[in-house]
């Protein structure tokens, strides 16, 4: 168990997890590679660079758990890790002895895979029926339009976190198409899928099916690697590789023919774990298509934590800041474009009912109002990532409770993660929902909600996370005199040395007394010398500090797809949807990785 665990210098002992991952996948990936035949067969018809990530980033998630008990410093380690015998043999894990166990089995993965991996014969009979189809009723053509497809993740609300934060229904006409891998996507944000459709046609975006024939086509240059890689001979370590290998291939196939037969040449995916947004990119490259990403999470500077997340083309961040510190980490970005924070401003009829919270709040005398950004929490017992600890949360809000309730003018303002976010913090939960309703706070804790939408009605912003939140530099960045704290309970003095070295106990502290007693007399004698709170350099974290970072995007995006429907490639498109970008917001804004 992690709990609250450090290591020597005093970190939490989560900060180790992903480079030690990282470590055992450069042992199975080192080893892998030396089946020369497979690697040359792969790369013969796709991009070695992303089968180099799809690969390292397969072993990397597979060896997260593993990681997880090397980290803890167990010795007798018990996993169902497929390559631990690889491990044994390296002399920097001599000291552990590794015992495997039979891997439980997921009887609904299994028969997904079974299906996958025996879907190959019915692709095969699919192109015989096709075939006489198309013959008899020829084939439908609307292929002169290229079109943009997104995977439906965060919804399409424009005044939330959004898969369509860049988008103009009167800019993009009908060119946009998304597609629903899960009923559970829509009834988390949405009522029911009528009302999806409704907000859909409401944007003049169509919805894609994933469900059609055309897609269970066979493609012959996969086909032909296939046959190849199925007659190789694998180590015993990777004997289950082959299969594997062939669902890959089967899955890239599918996304292959979904791009080519809906002529989709830029595709969005906001999804980071897993290996399916590397498939994608696979695929969308042998159909010479552009996929873009944008910046969600603020980058930690462990540069293993995001391993294979951002497979993209184009990869917009807030500012150099997060470019400097995404251009560390492996992934196979090709260019990053500076955007600002890509959500919009806060909407009428929603800013008007916070004004009248706002008003209740100040007419109980409330009149420094400070906002409190919390992160997710556990007891970190049963989970393999370390979160912050759930009485260190408690320990938080009951100190903040407490500044409030010793100073009369001081009003909290608490935006939650996400709905129900504290509520395992059982009186303290009770006790905000308690001041809440009696307009003695404002809580805050709908899904995907922008804290940016509420920071300029008050004077400081709190911070308590595992690391740095990108929800607190967005809150940040909107007003550069704004007065923004991080209470670091992990440690962060070596990740983040820049803002240690000149913010510490300005607006970084690891000492949480020290925090409220600043904050308890930057209130009382309100002297304008006083720094508390004020960043250096906030430029470099958003150098546009507005709500039109969705706009640019959009921008760059509908340069891109006029480029693609002017039958230019992905390369031309690409470099002239640059140029584009860079006359009108500088050259500065483009690094090439």
């Amino acid at each position: 168990m992690l709990l609250d665990k450090r290591d020597k210098k005093g970190q939490l002992l989560g900060f180790s997890l992903s480079p030690t991952a990282y470590k055992v996948s450069e042992i199975c990936l080192e080893s892998f590679k030396k089946n020369k035949e497979l690697f040359n067969f792969l790369n013969s018809v796709f991009p070695k660079k992303l089968i180099d990530l799809y690969f390292q980033k397969l072993f990397f998630e597979l060896a997260f758990d593993v990681a997880y008990k090397i980290v803890l410093n167990e010795k007798k380690i018990y996993t169902d890790f497929p390559l631990v015998e690889l491990l044994q043999k390296k002399d920097q894990f001599s000291e552990i002895e590794f015992i495997k166990i039979k891997k439980k089995k997921n009887l609904k993965k299994s028969l997904r895979n079974f299906l996958i991996n025996n879907l190959n014969n019915l692709i095969l009979l699919n192109d015989k029926i096709l075939k006489i189809y198309f013959k008899i009723f020829k084939k439908f053509d609307d292929k002169k339009i290229a079109k943009i497809a997104v995977n439906f993740v965060e919804g399409v609300s424009k005044n939330k976190r959004s898969d369509f934060f860049w988008h103009d229904k009167n800019s993009f006409s009908q060119n946009v198409y998304t597609y629903i891998e899960s009923q559970d996507r829509i009834n988390k944000l949405y009522n029911s899928k009528n009302f999806l459709a409704g907000v859909l046609n409401e944007e003049n975006i169509s919805k894609l099916s994933l469900y059609n024939p055309i897609y269970f086509q066979s493609e012959k240059k996969i086909e032909e690697i296939r046959v190849k890689i199925n007659n190789l001979k694998f180590n015993d370590n990777f004997n289950f590789m082959k299969t594997h290998i062939n669902i890959m291939l089967t899955k890239i196939q599918f996304w292959f023919f979904f791009f080519k037969e809906n002529n989709i040449k830029i595709h969005i995916n906001s999804e980071e774990s897993g290996l399916s947004n590397i498939i994608r990119q696979i695929s969308l490259k042998m159909f010479n298509g552009c996929s873009i990403g944008k910046l969600k999470s603020y980058p930690t500077n462990i540069k293993e934590d995001y391993m294979g997340y951002f497979p993209n083309d184009i990869y917009f961040t807030w500012g150099k800041e997060s470019t400097s510190r995404l251009k560390n980490t492996y992934n196979c970005i090709k260019y990053f474009i500076i955007s600002g924070d890509p959500y919009p401003n806060i909407d009428k009829a929603k800013q008007t009912n916070f004004e009248i919270k706002i008003n209740k709040l100040k007419n109980r005398g409330k009149e420094n109002l400070i906002m409190l950004i919390d992160s997710v929490y556990s007891e970190n017992k049963y989970i393999n990532w370390h979160l912050i600890y759930k009485e260190k949360m408690k320990l938080f809000f009951e100190e903040f409770l407490k500044l409030q309730s010793n100073n009369n003018k001081i009003g909290l303002i608490i935006k939650s993660k996400k709905k129900n976010n504290l509520k395992g913090l059982g009186a303290i939960y009770d006790k905000i929902k308690n001041l809440n309703d009696q307009n003695e706070c404002i809580l805050i804790e709908e899904n995907n909600d922008l804290t940016s939408h509420y920071s300029n009605y008050v004077s400081m912003i709190v911070s308590f996370s595992t690391y740095i939140q990108g929800a607190f530099i967005q809150a940040l960045v909107k007003d550069y005199n704004k007065r923004g704290l991080i209470f670091d309970d992990t440690n962060l003095t070596i990740l983040e040395k820049k803002i240690y070295e000149f913010g510490k106990d300005k607006v970084i502290f690891n000492d949480l007394n020290k925090m409220i007693s600043e904050i308890s007399i930057f209130y009382k004698k309100k002297d304008p010398e006083n720094k508390l709170g004020l960043w250096k350099n906030l430029d470099e974290f958003d150098p546009f500090g507005d709500y039109s970072g969705g706009q640019r995007i959009g921008i760059f995006i509908k340069t891109l797809l006029e480029n693609f429907n002017s039958k230019k490639n992905a390369e031309e498109s690409i470099k002239n949807a640059l140029k584009h970008y860079s006359n009108l917001y500088g050259e500065n804004k483009i690094y090439e990785a």
